[in-house]
């Protein structure tokens, strides 16, 4: 069942400028059908998509991606439900993407032929496709690009360069790429903003020169003194502008809320309650009304990375590992009770959270008929065994690097070597071929703790 709110694109702020400017060239460029978005953190990507499609009815879908969308099954299983979200009135593909199954590519490029090729236009936004990493899924793209109706136009967002599999498709001009130097503000753009916000429009010109056209360094800029003369072109002086300007200003109770919230890359009411104890967390990010913290969909907010980083800088000053330890196992908590499971099950491990992961294997067998027995043990041998207890945000926006790796408080070993254990069943060459016995060999490869949810697997 496809939830109301799991496709719906962000909510741009009423105070945010509205980037005409940009917005046409997303129209003239989306007439071919495909546009690749590309540009690094804080040029406005998300904002500017999710305006332009304010000129779209009822007739859209905005799905964000994550690093666990990154294998098949997921991927297949999202992609569908927005075609699905988008052609609301196609039942037939509503009950197919509900049904999503293995072979899942081969499934996903068969169910496009369900889709209705009238003369009505549709739009289509996958954010954040630099997560995507598995050859497979992004193979697939061109050969999904070649079979959807004429009628579709899908946007592309993405923080690194076209990946491999799409740049014969951008060099025949078949996907137009908007990149920074059109994202960027312009002189116009800056003066316009000044003048909602009260400032001197006179300072466009110097602010312009001190953040590039920079949107999320010119509204940092906004929120403190916009006559100050620190250049913001990259993230470390970002930082630093708002540790000089923004912290001192806000109260006791502003700087714990945001940097408690800091923890997870999305925010909801209950995940807020869990994370700062205070039942009142949406009225206080409603309230927030800061340029840097965007509305997905009913009651799910999402700090900007940046901000989100320099946050969790604070949050770690403050809590040390211990801390953070203990927050992760609430967050964990209330994505438990929110069924994600893939994100608790990622949560326990960093709270070294015994019972809390094996409830997360328990749960694996109620849930997502769509994802198979190896998709779920892939999913566990990448996020979960190996994971290092930081967040793994995207490489730019991590605000340290990764440590040396130590012995896991869940699963008892080195990460890197229980890693390297369970690879060692299900790696290349090793196991029966046929299907039954990949998936014996990659269950046996399993620790104890997570084998037990895949006993009774049919042979």
């Amino acid at each position: 069942m496809i939830r109301a709110d799991e496709y719906l694109p962000p909510r741009p702020g009423r105070e945010l400028l509205t980037r005409l400017r940009v917005i046409d060239a997303l129209e003239a460029a989306t007439v071919r059908g495909w546009t690749f978005v590309s540009a690094p953190a804080g040029f406005g990507k998300t904002v500017a998509v999710a305006q332009w499609l304010g000129r779209w009815r009822n007739r859209f879908a905005w799905a964000t991606l994550d690093e666990y969308d990154d294998n098949e099954g997921r991927f297949a299983r999202k992609f569908l439900g927005a075609l699905s979200f988008a052609q609301k009135a196609n039942r037939k593909l509503a009950l197919a993407a509900e049904r999503t199954r293995a072979p899942f590519l081969e499934y996903l490029l068969d169910t496009l032929s369900l889709l209705l090729d009238n003369d009505k236009r549709y739009a289509l936004v996958l954010d954040d496709v630099h997560c995507l990493t598995s050859q497979s899924v992004l193979k697939a793209l061109p050969m999904i690009q070649r079979r959807l109706p004429p009628g579709f136009s899908v946007i592309l967002m993405g923080r690194g360069g076209v990946p491999d599999a799409l740049v014969d498709l951008a060099l025949k001009g078949d996907m137009p790429v908007i990149g920074p130097d059109v994202l960027a503000m312009d002189e116009a753009e800056v003066r316009a903003l000044l003048s909602r916000t009260g400032a001197e429009p006179s300072l466009a010109h110097g602010l312009l020169e001190r953040t590039g056209g920079w949107p999320i360094a010119v509204g940092a800029l906004l929120m403190g003194d916009a006559a100050r003369s620190e250049d913001l072109r990259g993230r470390e002086l970002l930082w630093r502008w708002l540790d000089l300007h923004v912290w001192p200003g806000w109260s006791d109770e502003r700087r714990e809320f945001l940097t408690l919230a800091s923890l997870p890359q999305t925010l909801t009411p209950r995940i807020c309650e869990r994370l700062t104890e205070r039942e009142d967390g949406a009225e206080l990010l409603e309230a927030l009304g800061l340029p840097l913290i965007s509305r997905l969909g009913d009651g799910h907010w999402r700090l900007h990375d940046l901000f989100r980083g320099w946050l969790r800088g604070k949050l770690e000053e403050r809590l040390g590992p211990e801390g953070i330890r203990e927050l992760q196992g609430r967050l964990a908590g209330a994505l438990f009770e929110g069924g994600d499971y893939y994100g608790a099950a990622a949560g326990y491990v960093q709270a070294g959270d015994v019972r809390g992961l094996a409830a997360c294997c328990a749960a694996f067998r109620r849930i997502a008929p769509y994802t198979s027995v190896e998709d779920r043990i892939a999913f566990f041998k990448r996020y979960v065994l190996t994971r290092t207890g930081q967040d793994r945000g995207h490489p730019e926006d991590r605000s340290r690097r990764d440590g040396p790796v130590r012995p896991d408080p869940v699963l008892g070993r080195g990460r890197e070597g229980l890693s390297a254990h369970a690879g060692r069943a299900v790696g290349p060459g090793a196991g029966p071929r046929h299907a039954a016995g990949r998936r014996r060999a990659a269950v046996h490869g399993l620790p104890p703790l997570l084998r037990a949810e895949h006993e009774g697997v049919p042979r």
